[in-house]
């Protein structure tokens, strides 16, 4: 088991005698530690995955492309079908005091291994849970000797990108690029530079 230490600020008293902090001296309460713990996943959490986190990830992406109509009428079922794709043994979860906060996994072949998928739980983002996965899966190739670690995420979604630049994936290896008369929907923006050429994402 991985465990990680996060820092999280607790609006409470500023140590004399209790006093309650006002409102502008919230922010600089002190922190307490609250672990972080990343395990292998078991059969049991596969609800939480599927019908939580799944769907918030296929929510997210909805919302990414004004599409409503990804991931169809049952917005969880992908989840069964990366499981049956990539086994048990290659899915981790976060848990935070018991609670399962997220979801990682990866997509192992000769070449490389694909971190697929990154989801934390709406509630506790933008509190280390999904550096604490990444820094799990880190760890985990290079201990078993796997190939290279990789991530795919989709050319609209910038904050993952900064993310996951900042996490040490600023190496670009390939760039996919698509035809699509037909975009089936999604209205793409002009939003993307690779080598000075202008991309839709």
């Amino acid at each position: 088991m991985f465990n990680a230490l996060l820092a999280k600020r607790s609006p409470m008293s500023n140590g004399s005698l209790g006093t309650p902090l006002s409102s502008s001296d919230a922010r600089l309460a002190s922190t307490l530690t609250v672990m972080i713990s990343v395990r292998q996943y078991v059969p049991s959490d596969h609800g939480v995955c599927r019908d939580r986190l799944w769907v918030q990830l296929t929510q997210h992406h909805r919302d990414l492309y004004d599409a409503q109509y990804i991931g169809g009428d049952d917005p969880g079922a992908d989840f069964d079908k990366h499981l049956a794709l990539v086994g048990p043994e290659r899915l981790w979860v976060a848990e935070i005091e018991g609670q399962l906060v997220g979801l990682t996994g990866l997509i192992v072949t000769e070449e490389s291994s694909e971190i697929e998928p990154v989801i934390v739980d709406a509630e506790y983002r933008r509190r280390g849970v999904a550096t604490a996965l990444i820094d799990h899966l880190k760890v985990h190739v290079s201990a078993q000797g796997l190939p290279e670690l990789i991530v795919r995420p989709v050319g609209r979604n910038s904050h993952m990108l900064e993310f996951m630049s900042k996490q040490g994936f600023n190496t670009i290896g390939q760039v996919e690029l698509i035809i699509r008369e037909d975009s089936g929907g999604t209205k793409w923006v002009d939003d993307a530079e690779v080598s000075g050429v202008r991309f839709l994402v």
